[in-house]
């Protein structure tokens, strides 16, 4: 028919203008080909060999990827292993590069040296869920985590997202280090600050001290954002500890500088970010 919407989905001022009827004798165009062309064999991967199945991972037709990759998974057999590893090292498809991550990991395979080499892809794409692969891993694997940590800097900011997120699972100094230096680059995104700031409450507040005593701390309106959350953390904690702890960096931190502002904004940036700061403690102490 001409009208395929359900009449009951269709305004009443609009259905009495419409003939719900017209063209019930017809039918609907199935498939538009050009001249010559011929319809191929539909596939029958359920029949290939694992090989065969890591070899389509290459294919650039997705349903033909896919349906490869969930075959290995339900096959769960070894023998497609060593192949997966080959293609991840050789494949010049940032897909199927991808996907031999991934198949990897299904079958309980994936090493962290796989990781390493994904990390270290060319591909942005690949790289980004080489991130995702680690974040669990790398609380306890120092090397990986080191890997991942110098992925703070790249290119993309997926990349750094994903980063940020993995940083967000490690508890110590070096993870503040490297969100820290992901917020000074990526404040004004608030998905970033959102991952940057996915750590435990005892990660945000040491977080806090090392970003209000930083005299390199993002400005503008991001950064004052991250000094809000950060200290709503930490009132939200209400630990007098913590408490003290970020006051006392928030006491010690830098001014505006008068030669980087000018003398009519002097003191107005102070100003805002302790405007966030105390907002934002006000807040989570009332929680």
């Amino acid at each position: 028919r001409e009208t395929i919407e359900h009449p009951w989905s269709i305004p009443d001022d609009i259905r009495g203008k419409l003939d719900l009827e017209n063209g019930r004798d017809r039918g609907r165009i199935y498939r538009l080909a050009p001249p010559g062309f011929t319809v191929p064999k539909p596939p029958r991967l359920g029949a290939a060999s694992n090989p065969e199945l890591v070899a389509t991972l290459e294919n650039p037709n997705s349903w033909w990827r896919e349906t490869a990759q969930r075959l290995l998974f339900e096959r769960r057999d070894s023998a497609a292993v060593p192949p997966l590893r080959d293609l991840l090292s050789r494949s010049t498809s940032e897909l199927a590069r991808l996907h031999a991550l991934w198949t990897l990991d299904g079958l309980d395979a994936l090493r962290d040296e796989d990781i390493a080499r994904g990390l270290a892809d060319r591909s942005a794409g690949v790289r980004e869920h080489a991130v995702r692969l680690a974040a669990p891993r790398i609380a306890k694997a120092d090397e990986l985590r080191r890997a991942v940590f110098a992925l703070a800097g790249d290119d993309e900011i997926r990349v750094r997202y994903h980063v940020a997120f993995a940083a967000g699972g490690v508890a110590d100094d070096s993870a503040v280090d490297v969100a820290l230096a992901i917020l000074r680059r990526d404040a004004a995104d608030r998905w970033v600050r959102s991952a940057a700031l996915s750590a435990p409450p005892d990660q945000c507040v040491r977080f806090a001290e090392k970003l209000l005593a930083d005299p390199a701390r993002p400005g503008g309106e991001g950064g004052r954002e991250v000094v809000r959350q950060l200290a709503f953390v930490t009132g939200a904690q209400n630990k007098p500890a913590n408490l003290d702890a970020v006051f006392a960096a928030f006491d010690l931190g830098p001014r505006p500088s008068p030669v980087a502002i000018p003398p009519s904004d002097q003191g107005r940036s102070r100003s805002q970010v302790e405007e966030a700061f105390w907002t934002g403690l006000g807040d989570g102490l009332r929680q």
